[in-house]
């Protein structure tokens, strides 16, 4: 009995064991794609717990000076701008009452008819003349006039504002803390705070007093930043009334890992985060991460696979499936 032969071209028999137990398409395209990305290293260390809030500055000692008495300002000898010393005379009232007896003798003298009548009447002048009072009013503190109510030769009456005096050694920052984050304050804790009309200036700070009241309108609470160790030439570029923000330092979480934050990936859908790390074969891995604290620029990460050192992808890695060979073009220092 003759057995029957049937040949198989070779070349069939390489394809069908290829498509048997090799890659895919796809696969194959994955692993021997290269992709150029920039990488960092993840780090260990602290990242401090940051509250950013707006506000203004405002001198603490400010000297509003009232007129005691009413009557016409004799004399203002200080403006606005003007340095003044402990002390210093600032105004001279001359009072209503000697104002009246001089004003009353001229009216006689006025309408005198006789001879008689105008030397009685001159003689009353003279008399109401040397018996003006005045009261001179000087700085209880030294400071810097921030403003002037009045002039010269005006009428005040009692209580009548005259001068505002304030102490630019005294100038702080107030800052606006919503009613929310008050839990997260204590007095003590260090701040920055920049001012724009100062170029970007910044100053550090401490928290020196809050507020035991709130302001109903805006839900916030008043807290009041010492400004720590100002040199001369920005001491006297404090003004009251500059806007600016302040960054108060209200915690720190230590011995975080840390990346930057462009290394985040978010899924809008759910809500979660992943970084996309470079494995030691230059293949990348997404991580799913959860997200801790977040400063300007950086954030803390978690997750049981990470460890400090290992490579993460700062730019290239949107849209990178997982093992996708890629290749640094860059590795900033993290």
């Amino acid at each position: 009995m003759r057995l029957a032969c049937f040949s198989v071209p070779i070349g069939i028999v390489l394809l069908t064991a290829l498509g048997c137990g090799g890659k895919t398409g796809d696969e194959a395209a994955v692993a021997k794609a290269v992709v150029p990305v920039k990488v960092t290293t993840i780090r260990q260390g602290d990242l401090p717990l940051r509250l950013v809030v707006l506000g203004q500055t405002e001198a603490l000692d400010k000297q509003v000076v009232l007129s005691p008495v009413s009557g016409t300002v004799a004399s203002l000898s200080v403006s606005e701008g003007a340095a003044v010393s402990a002390g210093e005379v600032l105004a001279v009232i001359q009072t209503r009452e000697s104002q009246t007896a001089v004003a009353g003798a001229q009216a006689l003298r006025a309408t005198a008819t006789t001879s008689q009548q105008r030397a009685e009447a001159e003689r009353a002048l003279q008399l109401a003349q040397t018996r003006i009072q005045t009261v001179t009013l000087t700085a209880h503190r030294g400071g810097v006039v921030a403003r002037r109510s009045v002039v010269e030769g005006s009428q005040v009456s009692d209580g009548t504002e005259l001068l505002a005096i304030v102490d630019p050694a005294t100038t702080g920052f107030v800052a606006q803390v919503p009613l929310a984050r008050l839990p997260t304050l204590s007095v003590g804790q260090p701040a920055t705070v920049t001012l724009a009309s100062l170029d970007g200036v910044t100053f550090r700070a401490a928290v020196a007093a809050i507020s035991p009241e709130s302001e109903p309108q805006t839900q916030a609470v008043r807290v009041r930043l010492a400004l720590v160790d100002v040199p001369p030439e920005h001491r006297r570029l404090l003004k009251d009334g500059l806007s600016g923000t302040a960054q108060i330092e209200t915690g720190r979480h230590s011995g975080v890992l840390l990346v930057p934050r462009v290394a985040l990936l978010r899924n809008d859908e759910s809500d979660t985060y992943a970084i996309v790390t470079v494995t030691p074969d230059s293949l990348a891995q997404s991580v799913p991460v959860t997200v801790g604290a977040v400063a300007d620029s950086v954030a803390e990460i978690a997750a049981p696979t990470l460890h400090p050192g290992m490579s993460v992808i700062i730019e290239g890695q949107y849209a990178l499936a997982d093992s996708t060979r890629v290749t640094v073009t860059s590795v900033p220092r993290p």
